[in-house]
């Protein structure tokens, strides 16, 4: 699956990523590989809660919209 990812930098130099399609679905992380590696854990927990068949984040593919 395919989901949309926000990534932008904070006023503190971290990396933040959001996916909209899950609400409260955002991390913070000091760089961007761990802004994505987190990111789709997070959005692979996600869908985990969900009635859905991924169960890794190896399923999860980003749409990434970049401003850090």
């Amino acid at each position: 699956m395919r989901y949309r990812v926000r990534l932008q930098r904070s006023g503190t130099g971290s990396i933040i990523a959001e996916c909209p399609e899950f609400a409260g679905c955002r991390i913070e992380a000091s760089d961007r590989e761990a802004a994505l590696t987190r990111i789709r854990n997070a959005i692979a927990y996600y869908v985990e809660m969900c009635p859905c068949d991924v169960t890794s984040d190896a399923g999860v593919e980003l749409d990434l919209e970049d401003r850090a």
